[in-house]
């Protein structure tokens, strides 16, 4: 899910970036087959809307993975932070932010090379589930996040609200990574970690 339906440049970068996603989502399950939601042009899917799923990965065994994505600029890839919107209007109280509708069972979260864009230098997948149980144990997205003082206005694009957690607290929800360090090209490794059983 991009920062700001708003915003055409993010919906744009999104957009060039979505291959990769489908290029790392193939190498994962192989034979699989990808469904993106979010297209520029079309109308909003209410999996999209209702539930922030962007992707469906069909396995060839039948069954199907929902995914939420982000990407961000290369510019951002030193804070290694998931952003997640509590708020489309940071002046209203209510929590109707991505967090409150958030159903995929799994969340890409991936960082731009820096001759974006071109693929990923680093990027997460994680459990929502188990992400979300994070979050919960914490007191929930908001409580922790003025906590931690992790709590941000969106000045750029416009007017929502978003915590940023630092991915070292998700830890538990990764289910796979990776980032392409001098190390990891010399040996030719795909993945740093990765945990499926499904």
């Amino acid at each position: 899910m991009i920062d700001s339906l708003d915003d055409k440049s993010t919906m744009r970068f999104a957009d060039k970036m979505q291959p990769y996603i489908e290029q790392l989502m193939s190498e994962i399950w192989p034979g699989c087959t990808i469904k993106n939601l979010r297209q520029i042009g079309s109308p909003v899917h209410s999996l999209d809307k209702d539930c922030a799923v962007d992707l469906v990965v069909s396995r060839r065994s039948g069954c199907c993975i929902t995914i939420q994505t982000k990407c961000r600029s290369h510019s951002w890839a030193h804070k290694i932070d998931a952003t997640m919107q509590i708020r489309k209007d940071r002046r209203k109280p209510t929590l109707n932010g991505e967090w409150s509708k958030l159903a995929a069972q799994l969340y890409f979260y991936g960082w731009a090379n820096s001759d974006e864009p071109t693929g990923f230098c680093l990027w997460y997948l994680l459990d929502v589930m188990k992400y979300q149980s994070i979050v919960e144990s914490h007191g929930g997205l908001e409580e922790w996040g003025k906590e931690k003082g992790w709590i941000r206005d969106n000045m750029k694009h416009g007017i929502s609200q978003f915590v940023a957690i630092p991915m070292k607290f998700l830890a538990a929800a990764v289910c796979a990574s990776h980032e392409t360090t001098p190390e990891a090209m010399r040996q030719g490794r795909l993945f740093d970690h990765l945990e499926f059983q499904c």
